[in-house]
């Protein structure tokens, strides 16, 4: 199943970012290119760590208050 894929990875690609956010591919490339998204360089390719993105949904979600749309709404 997809959820165990995303268990065992310790980086993901962007088409793993683009299903687990259900995003295109074009923002999912200007969610890696915003200030403070955790993402690495491997060679010429973007990878994300998974940990540090489930930390940086966690960031968000505190970050916002109950009047605002999370961050990732309208990328």
């Amino acid at each position: 199943a997809a959820s165990d894929v995303y268990k065992r990875q310790v980086v993901m690609k962007v088409s793993d970012l683009q299903a687990l956010f259900g995003i295109s591919r074009s923002a999912s490339y200007r969610l890696l290119h915003t200030p403070g998204f955790p993402v690495i360089r491997v060679g010429g390719m973007l990878r994300i760590p998974r940990d540090r993105l489930f930390d940086w949904m966690e960031l968000q979600s505190l970050e916002n208050t109950p009047n605002q749309n999370p961050k990732i709404v309208g990328i």
